[in-house]
């Protein structure tokens, strides 16, 4: 009887093992490192987290999600093993008070904790995370970071070459009332050109009501009869199985913003523009350098 237990149980450790090893298998090799199934996973939970935070919410198990990630994983090795070579540190209170501050964007720690759970994390998942891009940042800073400047020259340069930007679009200015009697509408129609727009919604007991959008905002039927007709001008269309008279009354030109509008925002875009240029050409050159290893998932 205690080697028909023995045997069972020599049984289940072997398949609990074997088990294990599918489901932990090693999916690629960054130099030294492994990546394994549970390392993207862990990964893939921590990014849907953060993009739960954003209200972006995603699946970990998305393939296309799952493939991105993967791509980051790799690109966060290499940046770990360059942090490494450069013995950077991360004080343990930076740690620390960058869960705080996660913690305190929910109501309770208790709601928090069960933020993690439910995403299938855990507290040390989520320090270990932290801490990978506090040294993540200061690698960056160094070799990135230090290097992305923008000169007073390139905003304005950007500012005179793209003023269509910074023109906001038109504004049509439009009157609405709809009705089951085509009839009335046709006199409020006729009301409008003898007295005018301001005296016909007086006397249309709220029946007309002013809208004023963009043209690329407007309900494809609208903007159908706005081509038909002139400002200062109506037209009645049925749709929605009701009719509608359309009052055209303005457009109001959109105004260009000033150098001094918008200076701060074209300076920002170009930051994050050349940033993203001097990341990849770094990231680039790390990956040449590396012995990047894929396995079949």
């Amino acid at each position: 009887m205690k080697r028909i237990a023995l045997w069972l149980l020599l049984c289940f450790l072997m398949v609990s093992y074997t088990y294990a090893q599918e489901v932990n298998k090693i999916i690629a090799k960054v130099n030294n490192y492994i990546i394994t199934t549970k390392d993207l996973d862990d990964f893939c939970k921590m990014l849907a987290y953060r993009l739960a935070d954003q209200e972006n919410e995603i699946s970990p198990n998305d393939e296309n999600f799952r493939s991105e990630a993967l791509g980051k994983l790799i690109e966060d090795k290499l940046i770990a093993a360059q942090a490494q070579k450069e013995k950077i540190e991360v004080p343990t209170p930076w740690v620390e008070g960058r869960l705080g501050e996660m913690i305190a964007s929910y109501p309770t720690r208790p709601e928090f904790e069960a933020s993690l759970v439910e995403r299938g994390l855990t507290m040390t998942i989520l320090k270990e995370r932290i801490r990978e891009q506090f040294m993540a940042r200061q690698v960056i800073d160094k070799y990135v970071r230090q290097y992305v400047t923008i000169s007073p020259s390139e905003v304005h340069l950007y500012y005179q070459q793209y003023p269509d930007k910074f023109s906001p679009p038109d504004i049509y200015v439009l009157w609405i009332a709809v009705s089951n009697n085509k009839n009335d509408l046709a006199d409020l129609g006729e009301l409008i050109n003898e007295q005018g727009i301001e005296q016909a919604e007086k006397s249309s007991r709220a029946l007309l009501v002013q809208t004023q959008t963009t043209k690329e905002d407007l309900r494809e039927e609208v903007a159908s009869v706005l081509n038909q007709i002139k400002e200062g001008s109506f037209a009645i269309k049925k749709f929605d199985g009701e009719d509608h008279l359309i009052y055209f009354e303005k457009i109001i030109p959109g105004k260009q913003l000033t150098f001094e509008d918008v200076q701060e925002r074209i300076h920002s875009f170009l930051w994050t523009q050349k940033f993203r240029e001097h990341y990849q050409a770094w990231i680039t050159s790390l990956k040449e350098k590396a012995t990047i290893k894929m396995y079949n998932q």
